[in-house]
């Protein structure tokens, strides 16, 4: 007969978010001795560095970083600013234990330092061993799209949306190039930088990312299906809810969703409760095959839907058409008298931007614009421009 035994680890920790105490209960018939042994180290060393995210703070380790706060964590592990002894900057410490048994840190800084050396991607600064755990040090971003998008009331203007869509497009267009699909697209993964880069956004988080060329043949992997949900399921594509192997369209896809959220204010298949994680994904896959584009996107400028439209209607190794898209985004922007000022909702300049009138045509635009950074003038050295553009009446040149 199995003997049950508890086993609990107290967390003496002030801090009131912190876990208070963690109990185990362990089935010692259910295991010989080396597996309870084995088994008890595994559990000690997830639940102790789960239990204490506070002990850390102010420490040294690995004679480089000094752990200032505690930032968040999930089911990875946690995420701490420390100092950089070494380049004396503010960073990001991403923790993973060794005990994970899908370890994702590796993975994820493989996919960074082959994405290193674009503006909107977090530079990393290495890969450590600590305690039985995984430190990955990288750039500390500023607030995510999600925090942003719940700080101005859950919904965002056209214009922001539109300059997000920009820079949205061409990161994953970028990334696409270096042959790797993200494949978990989603506002909680777009930060926005700090200071003088506070109007750049950045895509993070690959430890789900993988490649979809095939390094043996250099061409795009075979198509599959009968896969298991990888990402997040709000704005996974109806492709990979059904078991398709994903490419560049789902990561367009998810892109579609993110930006339709952020004008409608939520997703039709967001907000319903249910009573597990399979039954979630059942509704809100028959909720996406169910909502055409035109309810989907009802009310919104029609480009929207033409966007959803087209990657749905995308084959598993066709090529995006990045620039295209984008070229109907920028060209919507222009037709609504928009200024592409770097000037976000959340942005206390924004308040003092003033759309052009929609009645003038284009090639009007640089003079309205002229009249509109002389309001923003006594800010403009805190304002980070995107790279150079001028405004002709088809959209942006590059």
């Amino acid at each position: 007969m199995n003997s049950v035994h508890r086993l609990s680890f107290k967390n003496n920790s002030k801090n009131e978010n912190d876990f208070k105490g963690i109990e185990c209960i362990i089935i010692f018939g259910a295991f010989k001795n080396n597996q309870i042994i084995h088994f008890l180290r595994e559990i000690i060393v997830i639940f102790f560095m789960a239990s204490k995210p506070t002990e850390l703070i102010g420490q040294t380790i690995i004679n480089r970083f000094i752990i200032r706060k505690h930032l968040g964590g999930g089911a990875f592990g946690d995420v701490y600013e420390a100092e950089d002894l070494q380049t004396q900057r503010i960073v990001a410490l991403k923790f993973e234990t060794g005990a994970a048994t899908n370890p994702q840190l590796p993975n994820e800084y493989k996919h960074y330092k082959t994405l290193e050396g674009m503006a909107n991607i977090p530079t990393t600064y290495g890969l450590f061993d600590y305690n039985k755990s995984r430190i990955l040090a990288m750039d500390k971003m500023g607030p995510s799209l999600e925090s942003l998008f719940k700080r101005c009331g859950r919904k965002f203007s056209l214009k922001t949306v539109l300059m997000i869509a920009d820079q949205m497009l061409r990161i994953i267009e970028y990334v696409h190039s270096c042959g790797i699909l993200h494949r978990d697209i989603k506002p909680q993964n777009f930060l926005v930088g700090h200071g003088k880069l506070r109007n750049r956004v950045f895509l993070i988080d690959y430890g789900v990312s993988t490649v979809y060329i095939d390094p043996r043949t250099h061409e795009h992997m075979m198509y599959t299906n009968n896969n298991g949900l990888v990402g997040t399921a709000y704005y996974v594509s109806i492709n990979t809810h059904l078991g398709d192997q994903q490419s560049r369209r789902d990561d367009l896809e998810s892109i579609a969703y993110v930006l339709i959220r952020f004008l409608r204010g939520n997703l039709p298949w967001q907000g319903f409760k249910v009573k597990s994680v399979e039954e979630r994904n059942e509704k809100i896959t028959q909720m996406k095959i169910q909502t055409s584009p035109d309810m989907l996107c009802a009310g919104l400028p029609k480009e929207f839907k033409t966007f959803i439209e087209v990657v749905r209607r995308m084959r598993f190794d066709e090529t995006p058409r990045y620039h295209w898209v984008r070229q109907i985004f920028n060209s919507l922007f222009i037709k609504k008298g928009y200024v592409y000022d770097g000037l976000f909702d959340w942005d206390e300049e924004a308040s003092i931007h003033r759309p052009l009138p929609s009645v003038y045509l284009a090639h009007t635009a640089a003079k309205y614009q002229r009249g509109n950074e002389r309001q923003i003038r006594s800010r403009k050295a805190q304002i980070v421009l995107p790279e150079p553009r001028k405004i002709f009446l088809f959209g942006w040149r590059h």
